[in-house]
């Protein structure tokens, strides 16, 4: 099998390069790991809690982490057509702006904010009508008028009674402030993956062959340039079969911040010594792939009221409101992002009623960073997962501010006068070292890990500013692991635009081609 163009992973930025290419008449073949989007479950933007851990979650672990007591950390990964965007949260955030130009002032040519916010517009269909900050017409829904839960609006009250402002547009000019969520939900109350969003439309397309329960095992790479990737299909009965598929222009990794370096270092591309030690022959050496791995953190704060909270409008998610903040006036940036869950989310160990709902605050600029890793040079075995999460103690004193924050928010306006919300889990008692004991104890990723295939131009990072893999040829990388930092907060819509962006400068080496061929 050939095509122009192999895209591998067909998640938040995959799908939407395959689409940007497809609809510029070229062949694409999309390779997906997990199956069709046939669970309900994933449509239903109520039945959120029922995706980690299913069939369609990768149901990845850390390793055992040293600052958490040595827990293992579940990350849930999409492991279905649209990948996580299929079992995410669905909250659109771009991010705070200069997250970009922090990108941009590594090297990064085109990467800062100006050059980026027309890709974001590009995709997106907002409620609200096109403006200077939100697109209009394009092919990924953002909702952000609805009926939200009356403790929703309650948190947002209540937060400006404790000193932080409201901010109804957090993807307008301003990021900082408390607000209602702006969701990646459609019109008739369905959840917005890219899938159906960029690939429904173009599943009968003869330009695109889709492959699902197809796992992408090695990148074929000959004379320093990759010319297509060794697959894996399963079929009926869960025989396997295996076969090279070739990309005649170029091959494209987009498998997500754990999969895509790990495609690439058992394809040989990585630290030398490592590769080595393992019996993988080096293709390219490239020390920085499965480095700088960053990721997002929450803690569940319980509180019970009286009554259960009620849900908002059909098809809007529990996690209805926000804020985002920073833990010392003098940052440049916010580092918290608390979200607030309608429900009860009791952790391991926790239990209690039903009439409690879920402040979970955030910390979203770590300071830790950790690896991803082989552990064997066989395709099967499973990485080496460990973001060293709190190696860093800056981030553990962010988290306590964060902490300290939504209790003073929880103790006033309305969250306390109408709701008599009071702190179950851990309990307002809980302080200093029982209090980080506690978020040790009950600390969970918010499934946004990135930063492992790092765009850059020095000799650790791994593509270059046109996300091409530096020391092969025809093969780029573009999703979360390009990162060369996280954003300041949901990682969903950045790598929509790294797939439109990188649609782009695909297509833009065309043009330069044919135009050189003429002149």
């Amino acid at each position: 099998m050939t095509a122009d163009y192999v895209v591998i992973g067909s998640g938040s930025s995959g799908a939407v390069i395959a689409r940007g290419l497809v609809d510029a008449g070229c062949s694409v073949v999309l390779v997906e790991a997990g199956r069709m989007d046939d669970n309900p479950d994933i449509h239903d933007p109520h039945r959120l809690f029922a995706l980690g851990g299913s069939d369609d979650d990768y149901r990845y672990l850390t390793a055992p982490q040293e600052h958490l007591g040595g827990r293992r950390v579940p990350w849930a990964r999409g492991k279905v057509l649209g990948g996580s965007s299929s079992i995410n949260g669905m909250i659109h955030v771009r991010g705070f702006h200069g997250d970009y130009d922090h990108w941009a002032y590594l090297g990064n040519h085109g990467w800062d904010w100006e050059s980026v916010l027309p890709y974001f517009l590009r995709s997106e269909d907002s409620d609200l009508g096109p403006s200077e900050w939100h697109g209009s017409g394009g092919l990924w829904p953002v909702r952000t008028t609805y009926d939200p839960s009356p403790l929703h609006r309650a948190f947002v009250d209540s937060a400006v009674a404790a000193g932080v402002p409201e901010n109804p547009d957090y993807n307008g000019a301003e990021i900082l402030g408390a607000n209602l969520v702006q969701f990646s939900v459609d019109a008739e109350g369905r959840r917005a993956s890219t899938a159906r969003s960029f690939l429904y439309d173009v599943l009968e397309n003869p330009r695109l062959t889709l492959l699902t329960s197809t796992r992408a095992r090695r990148l074929v790479v000959e004379g320093g340039r990759c010319t297509g990737v060794e697959v894996d299909t399963t079929g009926p009965g869960g025989a396997r079969s295996t076969r090279v598929i070739e990309a005649s222009r170029e091959v494209i990794v987009s498998a997500g911040a754990i999969d895509s370096p790990r495609l690439l270092m058992l394809s040989g591309i990585g630290d030398r010594a490592e590769l080595t030690a393992l019996g993988i022959d080096v293709v390219a050496h490239s020390p920085g792939v499965g480095k700088n791995l960053s990721d997002h953190l929450l803690v569940p704060l319980i509180f019970t009221i009286d009554g259960a909270p009620p849900w908002g409008a059909p098809g809007i998610p529990a996690q209805g409101s926000q804020l985002f903040w920073k833990s010392r006036p003098d940052l440049f940036a916010p580092d918290l992002q608390p979200l607030v869950f309608s429900v009860p989310i009791y952790g391991p160990d926790l239990d209690g009623p039903a009439e409690a709902f879920t402040i979970a605050p955030g910390i979203i600029r770590p300071a830790s960073v950790g690896s991803i890793r082989l552990s064997d040079a066989d395709p099967d075995a499973e990485a080496i997962l460990d973001p060293e999460y709190f190696s860093a103690r800056a981030d553990m004193d962010a988290m306590l501010a964060a902490v300290d924050l939504c209790r003073r928010i929880a103790a006033t306006g309305p969250l306390r006068e109408a709701w008599h919300a009071e702190e179950l889990h851990p309990g307002p008692g809980v302080t200093g070292a029982a209090l980080e004991r506690y978020i040790q104890e009950q600390v969970w990723s918010y499934w946004h890990p990135v930063g492992t295939c790092r765009m850059g131009i020095d000799t650790r990072a791994v593509v270059d500013p046109e996300l091409r893999v530096h020391g092969v040829a025809g093969l780029r990388v573009a999703d979360a692991s390009i990162m060369p930092a996280v954003p300041s907060g949901n990682t969903s819509a950045p790598c929509v635009m790294i797939g439109e962006k990188a649609a782009d400068l695909i297509l833009s080496t065309i043009r330069t081609e044919i135009e050189g061929a003429l002149a």
